[in-house]
């Protein structure tokens, strides 16, 4: 997954997430998880910078390992990564004020290149009660697809939305993308 690139707010939020889920003992297991991974012998919530550009791949490790150390390694602690994350970042307080879904799907397709630095998300259908999201150019992660998946889960939550996200179409399963419905009452 090299030459793939994520802002380093969403590794420094995995750890944050391990010791939210599991207290410092977790944080420790999780840092012994992790030791081997490059730039992690001695890595915690402070050592990635927020702003700057890390390995994608390295990314994957770490939700990958917190899965492992939180839950049982079948990626639901990666959902709840995604899920938390939505409902912890401060900088989406504005939500708050405004919770409308789509102008938070729109300041996510606008503002795609300020986190990732390769692939993209379109929305491909706009209807009252459901939005399809297609994600374009991830590497064939699946736990990329339970992050994304807990993130949009998320994002309905916060915009006052009772429904569900389906992941109907998977880069992992031979698809070129990943699709995801939103849907609601």
């Amino acid at each position: 997954m090299t030459g793939q690139h994520v802002k380093g707010i969403h590794l420094a939020n995995v750890f944050k997430f391990v010791r939210w889920k599991r207290g410092l003992l977790g944080l420790k297991r999780f840092q012994d998880e992790i030791k081997n991974l490059p730039g992690c012998s001695k890595a915690d919530e402070n050592t990635f910078v927020e702003s700057n550009w890390y390995d994608y791949g390295l990314y994957i490790e770490l939700l990958a390992a917190a899965d492992r150390v939180c839950g049982n390694g079948d990626m639901s602690k990666i959902y709840e990564v995604g899920l938390w994350n939505i409902r912890n970042l401060g900088h989406l307080s504005y939500l708050a004020r405004k919770p409308d879904v789509r102008v938070f799907i729109q300041g996510a397709i606008t503002g795609w290149h300020n986190v990732y630095d390769f692939g993209g998300v379109e929305l491909v259908e706009d209807s009252p009660k459901k939005i399809v999201m297609r994600y374009k150019g991830f590497p064939d992660a699946p736990e990329k697809c339970q992050y994304f998946r807990g993130s949009l889960t998320g994002m309905m939550e916060i915009c006052g939305l009772e429904g569900k996200v389906e992941h109907t179409a998977c880069n992992t399963k031979g698809a070129e993308y990943c699709e995801f419905v939103l849907s609601w009452r």
